[in-house]
């Protein structure tokens, strides 16, 4: 078939330039050829309504008023911005306005000047456009009078916002002729930049455009006769690509008026204004979202219309099946356009109309080579654009390459088609690790009558649920109870197969209220900010049938009733976890977290006796499954003597060091390409800092995620929560996420991903590790297995050897009975604490050594210097935080408790410098910790000045005896309440501690002089710290005034 330009794709156009070379590079190339060449034809219209209840009036220009209005305008904002000369950095200029010919004006006298233009979708929040703002460093903010409001509250001090200039101001310059550019523009200079819907994370991502992507990668197919497009789509999103698509092949488009509303007879009379006003050009390429299809199709006047269309293109979002289906049954030409802002114009359904109807099964044409379809799983292919592709704004593979996380499935017979089926990134995962696609069970319940929208829940719960919005203009009838059970049906037909993903009753979430749910400005649900939205109500249902109360009153089940104690334990264990276990499967693997490990606690010390009443506070990750729950319920002895423990340590450690490469002497490599680990942790976001810092070329960060995207928007919301807003730049350029499973084969990624980092890394920094100070050994198995992947993959080529540094833990040397404690190997497992956490990290470093690698042990880390933000999931920040529960703090300095923080910037420093650090003799073990202990009273001190009171001091053991008793309020302090049971359980305002050990930093100390001495934490420090630790927690507390 002979290539069009509505459907050519960018990998189709860069065949047909290398045949027919256009020769335009960029957009100001493109406004002057036009309006030299075709200077007359008609490039642009949009409908212009007189006044309310009149038919449209238009405003049409040519190519060379096209060209006129965009210099005035350019004259118009340069004097009115004052912007500086060539010798300046290209200004970032934000536009927020309806998609009108002002905006497109604008947009264009921008692009004359030479400026990169920020296109803000009106549908953004304020915060939202705040942080568009801040990431793209823009220096003004132009608005519409419409959005004046909304600028005004999104504007940053660096970035003021303006109205942008009407018709009348910029007509006042056009006698002023052309523009000379200000800011040198070639075809790789970003022209725009567009931004993410944010439908997924509800958090908008800049996405640049260049020059080129515009032109040089576009086709010139000029048509005979001369037809026009008109398309629904606004400029600040897939609009202005219709727009160069069409002035690349000299072909009029006309926009849809944004103040019109859209529905079927408007639509109709915009199309009759376009043929009346430009009979020369007449409109026969439609386009529009699945939306705007909906209401074309179901009126038949307009159903008409588009059957008389050449084509009609969608995309933007997934048209339904039978929507699409019938459109086709009705003669309609209808074309799937599927593309991305990071790629450009991908694929599309062009083909014989006559004889092939499958409109959403997507070609890939048999000669392309830039596009891959690989396998998801056994009936999904994730489309994957590789580097030869033409346009490519950003990239989050090793090789160049970019994931989309979009999934297909492939056609039984027609050979290199696929039709899409979900967003790999929108897969809901149970704790117990079983995922599910929820888009076709929120499709079927959209489907009953009285519906508006659904949303399905469950992310990291135990069982799914939904949230469904009825409303009367959607046909719901008042039946509560008849739609609940109808969502229940229509849910569990859905799922098929998949029947973990079916819905309970109790989990159906009903609002009939009128609620609305957040929005793309595409339409499309933003999933992350509904789920946020509603997060009380989700907790609450979730958290019911996990509180319900034992009956008063029950005699409880004999501990030597071995059989009664199994059907109690299976019985509780079913219940929270939300499904029958067997009784061997390991409850933490299924989702049992510390919160519900306690419920369990809770709930066997209420149906079962238990000598002495109590069972321990980490009973369950102790014994990991339901046979072990009832040994140890009816076993006279509960305890594994230490040898039994030291062997358990010893046997990881040579299981974990088998199959690693020996091995070889090697010079220390250079920073140039690093790879790390835990950088969504607090250590690791301050180890990409100070890489970023030092301007490493490549930053391979390896993400736990289901997808690259996600990997992304993780490691990118991790760097915001640490105020790290410096690093954001680098995320589209040196740092490159990488959904990984480190305990899988090849780190769980694919072959070509894991040859690039075979061959490129030069630097392993394994920073990644699970934080919880309850876990017992042997559920660390898998992260055993990560530092064993690190490990081959360190010594898989031995003319390439890696260097390969461990982020380890002083715990694992803290029992050791010599003072100091040198930086040297340990091999006696009872020199760690006797927390599964330490042991760990002990089996750890053996595997480490092993391979040949570095161990650096790391102390106490506290929060950053510059701007106090600390990790509030470890203990030191849960128990200040406690002191808001119960009212007190443990008086630490009265019993001798040194408290030896290290700021994580100082730490992240100095890993950075060990890593980059060239010697000839290889020091293998390195000591990061502060030997310069605080007074607990200072840290105390602190806390009171901002919460502008005191803070009482108690015994630790009656600081322990409060927590306990606010137990039931199951806030994030009490997950730890064992490990503070058991370090100041029994300790007493009258008992000495025995002074903490003191480490030996001789090595650490080559890199860095100061922590030789130790570090002084001043009281200003402190101060942050406290504030910080608030702002993390999302505390209200006031600090007096004048802090």
């Amino acid at each position: 078939m002979r290539a069009h330009f509505f459907t050519t794709t960018l990998g189709e156009a860069q065949e047909l330039n290398v045949k027919n070379p256009h020769g335009l590079n960029n957009i100001n190339e493109l406004l002057e050829k036009r309006a030299e060449s075709t200077p007359d034809l008609a490039a642009i219209g949009m409908g212009d309504p007189k006044s309310p209840g009149q038919e449209l009036d238009a405003t049409v220009y040519s190519y060379k008023e096209l060209l006129e209005l965009a210099n005035a305008t350019a004259h118009c904002l340069y004097e009115t911005l004052k912007l500086g000369d060539s010798d300046t950095s290209r200004p970032t200029i934000a536009i927020l306005s309806e998609s009108s010919m002002v905006m497109l004006l604008n947009f264009l006298g921008l692009i004359r000047i030479g400026c990169t233009v920020l296109l803000i979708a009106p549908q953004c929040s304020s915060q939202a456009i705040h942080r568009l703002l801040q990431k793209t460093k823009a220096e003004y903010l132009l608005s519409s009078s419409t959005f004046s409001e909304l600028a005004a509250s999104s504007a940053i001090s660096e970035c003021p916002y303006k109205v942008l200039p009407d018709p009348s101001l910029i007509s006042r310059y056009i006698s002023k002729g052309p523009f000379r550019l200000k800011y040198p523009v070639e075809s790789e200079t970003i022209g725009y930049i567009h931004h993410t819907s944010g439908t997924t994370s509800g958090r908008p991502s800049p996405i640049p455009q260049s020059h080129a992507a515009a032109t040089k990668y576009l086709p010139y197919l000029p048509t005979v006769p001369r037809v026009a497009t008109l398309t629904t789509t606004p400029l600040y999103h897939g609009g202005v690509a219709d727009l160069w698509r069409s002035m690349m092949s000299e072909s009029m488009i006309w926009f849809y008026p944004p103040t019109v509303p859209i529905t079927a007879a408007n639509i109709i009379i915009a199309l009759k204004t376009a043929e009346t006003r430009v009979p020369s050009a007449p409109v026969r390429l439609f386009t529009g979202v699945p939306y705007i299809q909906r209401i074309c199709a179901d009126d038949p006047t307009c159903l008409e219309i588009l059957r008389k269309m050449d084509m009609v293109g969608v995309g933007g979002a997934n048209l339904p099946v039978e929507l699409g289906d019938f459109m086709v049954q009705n003669g309609v030409n209808l074309v799937s356009r599927f593309g991305s802002s990071e790629c450009g114009f991908l694929l599309n359904s062009y083909r014989n109309f006559s004889s092939d109807i499958h409109w959403n099964y997507l070609r890939i044409p048999p000669r392309c080579t830039s596009l891959r379809f690989e396998p998801y799983d056994d009936k999904l292919f994730e489309l994957v654009v590789l580097q030869s592709w033409p346009h490519m704004a950003k990239t989050n593979r090793p090789d160049g390459s970019f994931a989309t996380s979009d999934l297909f499935t492939q056609h039984p017979t027609i050979r290199g088609a696929y039709c899409y089926h979900t967003r790999a990134d929108s897969t809901i995962v149970l704790t117990n690790g079983k995922k599910f696609d929820p888009t076709p069970l929120e499709e079927s319940v959209r489907r009953i009558k009285g519906v508006e929208e659904a949303v399905m829940i469950g992310q990291n719960r135990e069982r799914p649920g939904v949230l469904v919005f009825a409303s009367a203009s959607h046909g719901f009838d008042g039946e509560v109870d008849r739609l609940r059970r109808e969502v229940v049906d229509r849910i569990k037909q859905a799922s098929g197969a998949t029947s973990f993903a079916a819905v309970e009753s109790d989990t159906v979430i009903l609002y009939t209220d009128g609620r609305s749910l957040p929005k793309s400005s595409k339409g499309t649900m933003i999933r992350a900010l509904a789920e946020e939205e509603y997060k009380t109500n989700i907790d609450a249902v979730y958290n019911r049938s996990e509180n319900t109360p034992r009956c008063p009153g029950s005699p409880k089940v004999d501990n030597q009733d071995r059989g009664s104690v199994a059907i109690a334990v299976a019985r509780i264990v079913g219940d929270v976890v939300g499904r029958d276990v067997m009784g061997d499967a390991d409850l933490f693997l299924l989702g049992v977290d510390s919160v519900k490990s306690m419920i369990i606690r809770r709930k066997l010390m209420e149906e079962i006796e238990i000598e002495g009443g109590e069972l321990p506070m980490n009973v369950v990750f102790q014994e990991r499954t339901i046979n072990g729950l009832i040994k140890f319920l009816t076993s006279a002895s509960n305890e594994d003597s230490p040898e039994t423990q030291y062997k358990e340590m010893q046997d990881l450690a040579s299981e974990y060091s088998t199959g690693i490469p020996r091995p070889r002497p090697h010079n220390l490599p250079s920073l140039s390409c690093v790879l790390l680990t835990g950088g969504t942790g607090f250590l690791g976001c301050h180890i990409i800092s100070k890489l970023v810092r030092r301007k490493v070329p490549i930053i391979y960060c390896v993400v736990r995620a289901g997808s690259n995207s996600e990997a992304y928007e993780r490691l990118q919301n991790a760097l915001l929560k640490r105020k790290l807003s410096h690093t954001l730049y680098s995320l589209d350029t040196a740092i490159i996420p990488i959904a990984a499973d480190l305990a899988a084969p090849m780190l769980g990624i694919n072959p070509y991903d894991y040859q690039t980092l075979a061959t490129s890394v030069t630097v392993i920094i394994h920073a990644a590790w699970p934080v919880n100070f309850l876990l017992p050994l042997a559920t660390f198995r898998p992260t055993l297995a990560g530092v064993r992947n690190l490990a081959i993959l360190a010594n898989a080529n031995p003319d390439q050897r890696k260097r390969f540094i461990f982020c380890s833990s002083v715990a694992s040397v803290i029992n050791k009975p010599v003072s100091p404690i040198l930086e040297a190997e340990t091999h006696d497992p009872a020199d760690s604490s006797p927390l599964g956490y330490s042991r760990s990290k002990w089996v750890a470093e053996q595997i480490v050594r092993a391979a040949g690698g570095d161990v650096v042990r790391v102390g106490q880390l506290s929060a950053d210097r510059v701007n106090g933000v600390w990790n509030d999931s470890e203990a030191w920040p849960q128990l200040l935080t406690a002191a808001e529960l119960v009212g007190c703090v443990p008086d630490l300095d009265k019993v001798g408790k040194e408290v030896c923080w290290l700021p994580v910037d100082v730490a992240a420093e100095v890993i950075v410098r060990i890593a980059e650090r060239v010697c000839e003799g290889q020091v293998p073990v390195w000591t990061v910790a502060n030997r310069k202990p605080v007074k607990w009273g200072r840290v105390v001190a602190a806390l009171e000045y901002w919460v502008g009171r005191t803070v009482e001091f108690v015994s630790p053991r009656e600081w322990v005896q409060r927590l306990e008793k606010s137990e039931a309020h199951m806030d994030s302090e009490i997950k730890l309440l064992g490990l503070w049971k058991d370090l100041y359980g029994s300790i007493d305002i009258t008992t000495k501690l025995k002074p903490g050990p003191i480490f030996d930093l001789t090595n650490t100390g080559t890199t860095e002089v100061e922590m030789i001495e130790g570090l002084e934490l001043s009281n200003q420090y402190l101060k942050k710290l406290i504030e910080g630790l608030n702002v993390v927690q999302g505390r209200t507390l006031s600090p007096p005034p004048g802090f």
